[in-house]
């Protein structure tokens, strides 16, 4: 019995023992989670603190050796070299001065005092708010600027120039014209300036006074002489196609390059009806041979406008790729006759469509030139024009590649606008018209797989790697391309309108990329594998080929990213939702007052590209269980646009200093998110919600 008591007694002692030691060593576990969260929290600052200081030291070295490349432009130069005797004889007169440093430093303070005073006459600035989500305060804005008699006359002429585009780009087309005879009135000219011209012009015609503008256009040619924009003004205004067809051949015979002809002189002016006489070339440019690739969808009815005009190119040393992208009319029908007629042609079918940019990826892996090029399936194309962007690159064996210009126009050839707002130009750079070297692929890879704006992205990779002297623009008066112009196409939509280039999809994902593009050490880091779709930098959603149906997210935050003051309680947000698996979105709502030309900080781009996060923009739908909105100060004005946003809790910071704006914030919130019952919370509610 004693025995039996005894090892009881032992046995609980030892159990004790044990619960004691587990209990130590779960004590020590818990300090040592502890540390190693609190070791893990210090690590990612200092991967933060490091990728910022990287970031900075980068952009030093980028902007040092673009100085040092204009330094020495300058030190080379044959003016400069001239100018030497003068600089020294200043530099004597200088020397001789004993109040010099004195009358340089109240000349810097006055031009210190007169900038810091012209800062509110920036019309510039208040252009960039125009477009860029804050229009009806900017536009108030102008129209004070334009009639203050305090403001420098430039500043009042760009404000009134700014509120015509704006009037323009609205259809109020007698408030444009009238905002340039504005102009006109208050700073006459006593020779016509072809800028001011080409822009009024444009507007009487949309008034139907096309006489007059005429008219304008007469004395400006009289005055200047055959200048491109102006004989495409003529052909803009013109209504008889004769006289269409001779103002673009007055560009093209001025240059010396072949005539526009009519195919068949019995049919209308067209796309479909014109074509360039086919030279021989020199037989040392047929010694290569270029591949243009042709992305087509739905094309069955335009194409052909292309593959004729390619093969009638003098170039006659090419492969014309085109890549059907799973059109659902009988594209492919139509191309498969062509490639029977020509063996130049080849025909690529794919299963899924994806897109004009993985469709060019996908031309990519057949394409066996020795240099590449792209063309779009409803473009016109001049005979010579891919000779003469291949002269170009075989003059300058330093340059990767050649782009020339084009011109927008309807299917009868009439020039339109270059661009969505009203411009002083009718040509505009053709990015799709890029020929490079077949080593340019093997070092940089592809496009990047999205909707739209590949082709800009893949132009400033390329000049990054480069450089962009080494993209030679070729012949910027002639348009070696005729563009039909598609109001249906993704340009013309919402949320990928050329316009949201300012404020929007276009300007988040420009601003996405050259981020991406400044992080990069060598071209090994800036590689895109065609065969596949890369995402080496966050991408806005609806510019993403694969996209969800229904946009669901845990929580969705709001503010002005582009400066770092609520980057501690962001980065304490990400890691709580991070670590639970919660799907975040950032919408980027840039302060009325701020810079309008900043970007979000780079820390936001790391953190959204290293945990999925996306950058939002407007115009699009989303769902959220909660939106937090960080920067109250935002509140003051209210954006033109933003996504919208299906939420169930609206959440924004309190700040205390600025209680009585409490009403016109709310107020804001409603009118852009048409949010009704935000709750004011203070940052630590915020944290421990």
């Amino acid at each position: 019995m004693d025995e039996r008591f005894e090892e009881q007694h032992k046995l609980d002692s030892d159990l004790r023992e044990l619960e004691h030691r587990k209990n130590i060593l779960e004590e020590k576990l818990i300090i040592e989670q502890e540390q190693s969260a609190h070791l893990n929290e210090e690590l990612k600052k200092i991967e933060h603190h490091l990728h910022s200081v990287k970031n900075r030291y980068k952009r030093e070295v980028n902007l040092r050796n673009k100085n040092k490349k204009e330094l020495d432009k300058i030190n080379k130069s044959r003016s400069w070299k001239l100018s030497l005797p003068v600089r020294k004889l200043g530099e004597m007169v200088k020397k001789n001065k004993s109040n010099d440093i004195e009358t340089q430093v109240k000349h810097a303070l006055n031009v210190g005092n007169e900038s810091q005073k012209d800062n509110k006459y920036d019309a510039r600035a208040l252009d960039r708010k125009l477009w860029g989500g804050y229009s009806s305060y900017a536009l108030k804005e102008l129209l004070k600027l334009k009639t203050s008699q305090l403001a420098p006359m430039n500043e009042r002429m760009r404000a009134t120039r700014s509120i015509s585009r704006w009037y323009y780009d609205n259809q109020e087309y007698q408030k444009a014209y009238e905002e340039l005879e504005y102009i006109n009135e208050v700073k006459p000219i006593n020779n016509p300036n072809p800028d001011r011209i080409v822009t009024e012009i444009k507007v009487m015609k949309k008034l139907g006074a096309t006489e007059a503008a005429k008219s304008k256009v007469w004395d400006a040619i009289e005055a200047k002489g055959l200048q491109s924009n102006l004989c495409l003004s003529m052909a803009h205004l013109a209504e008889n196609e004769m006289d269409r067809l001779n103002w673009y051949n007055m560009i093209y015979g001025k240059y010396g390059y072949n005539q526009v002809r009519k195919l068949d002189e019995q049919k209308p002016l067209d796309l479909e009806n014109i074509y360039t006489a086919t030279t021989k070339v020199s037989k040392e440019l047929e010694d290569y041979k270029v591949s243009v690739i042709i992305p087509a969808y739905n094309a069955a009815d335009l194409i052909h406008i292309a593959l004729d005009s390619l093969l009638k190119q003098t170039i006659q040393n090419i492969e014309i790729i085109v890549v059907d992208d799973c059109s659902p009319d009988n594209t492919a029908d139509v191309v498969a006759t062509y490639a029977e007629k020509d063996e130049r042609i080849k025909l690529i079918k794919k299963e899924v469509n994806e897109g004009a940019y993985a469709a060019r990826n996908t031309g990519l892996q057949y394409a066996t030139g020795d240099y590449i090029t792209v063309h779009d399936s409803d473009d016109w194309s001049h005979s010579q024009k891919i000779e003469i962007q291949l002269k170009a690159l075989m003059k300058n064996p330093n340059a990767v590649g050649s782009i020339s210009y084009l011109v927008r126009a309807t299917k009868d050839t009439c020039p339109l606008n270059a661009g969505s707002l009203l411009s002083v130009k009718f040509l505009m750079m053709n990015s799709s018209s890029l020929l490079i070297r077949r080593d340019v692929i093997t070092t940089l890879g592809g496009w990047d797989s999205v909707r739209v704006a590949g082709d800009t992205e893949f132009l400033w990779r390329i000049e990054k790697i480069y450089g962009k002297e080494n993209v030679i623009r070729v012949e910027p008066s002639v348009p070696l391309s005729i563009a039909l112009s598609n109001e249906n196409s993704l340009t013309g939509t919402s949320t990928t309108h050329v316009k949201t280039i300012h404020f929007g999809l276009r300007r988040t994902y420009r601003e996405s990329f050259q981020w991406w593009h400044e992080q990069a050490d060598g071209a090994e880091d800036l590689y895109m594998d065609p065969s596949k779709i890369n995402r080496h930098f966050p991408c806005p959603v609806p510019n993403k080929l694969k996209r969800p149906e229904v946009r669901e997210y845990d929580v969705v935050v709001i503010a002005d990213f582009s400066n770092n003051s609520n980057q501690e309680l962001l980065d304490e947000m990400i890691k709580k939702y991070v670590n639970n698996n919660r799907k975040l979105g950032l919408f980027h709502w840039p302060d009325y007052h701020g810079d309008p030309t900043r970007t979000i900080t780079d820390n936001i781009y790391y953190l959204s590209h290293k945990y999925d996060i996306d950058l939002l923009v407007p115009n699009e739908e989303i769902t959220t269980e909660q939106l937090v909105i960080l920067t109250p100060k935002i509140l003051d004005y209210a954006l033109d646009t933003a996504p919208v946003v299906t939420y169930q809790k609206a959440y924004v910071v309190d700040d205390e200093k600025f209680r009585d704006k409490k009403a016109i914030r709310e107020k804001n919130v409603l009118k852009t998110l048409n949010v009704d019952d935000v709750e004011w919370f203070t940052v630590d509610q915020l944290k421990n919600m």
